[in-house]
């Protein structure tokens, strides 16, 4: 198939040994569900919108030194010590 011999020609395809007809089979089967289910796609699709904006408003509120007092908007787990180093 032509996807087949792109994805050959493609210098990442050693690298990353992906089955592009898989990922086809997977958008069909998002596609699929968000065409039997619309509400739950729209509500999905609505959240994510939500989320991002209020990740980027405190992204840029914090690079504008304006939010230096902006709650996290995802917040790493109590116990977890892989972003309490200084750098981050």
């Amino acid at each position: 198939a032509l996807i087949d011999q792109l994805w050959q020609g493609n210098p990442y395809s050693k690298l990353l040994p992906v089955d592009p007809a898989e990922i086809t089979r997977a958008f069909q089967q998002i596609w699929i569900d968000a065409v039997s289910n619309p509400t739950r796609a729209w509500t999905n699709y609505s959240d994510f919108v939500q989320q991002y904006s209020q990740l980027m408003i405190a992204t840029a509120l914090k690079f504008w030194e304006a939010g230096k007092d902006v709650e996290p908007i995802v917040a790493p787990e109590k116990g977890d010590k892989r972003f309490s180093a200084p750098d981050w």
